[in-house]
């Protein structure tokens, strides 16, 4: 499923000259037991996050965003960041949507 939205958020946004686009996921994500809640009290997926991620520093870092990329990028910097709900960042909300 990660590869399903990630793929839909990197063929739908409109990068224009930004090189990255950071994708709120509602999700959120236990620095102590190490597990991601979808923002429906589900299970959420853990995997495939940004190099160096998750990152412990702070039992605050909790939110969890999708860092996107352009489709003509090779860069191997992209995947689920995590943060505190504090952090002062540019960030569009993926909203419901069916996927599949």
């Amino acid at each position: 499923m990660y590869d399903v939205v990630y793929n839909y958020c990197r063929d739908t946004v409109v990068f224009g000259s930004d090189d990255f686009v950071r994708i709120w996921l509602g999700s959120s994500y236990n620095t102590t037991t190490d597990i991601v809640t979808q923002s429906n009290g589900k299970p959420g997926y853990h995997g495939d996050w940004y190099p160096d991620f998750p990152t412990r520093v702070s039992e605050t870092s909790t939110r969890l965003f999708l860092f996107v990329i352009p489709p003509s990028s090779t860069s191997k910097y992209h995947g689920l960041l995590n943060y505190p709900p504090t952090l002062k960042s540019a960030v569009v909300q993926l909203c419901s949507t069916n996927l599949m």
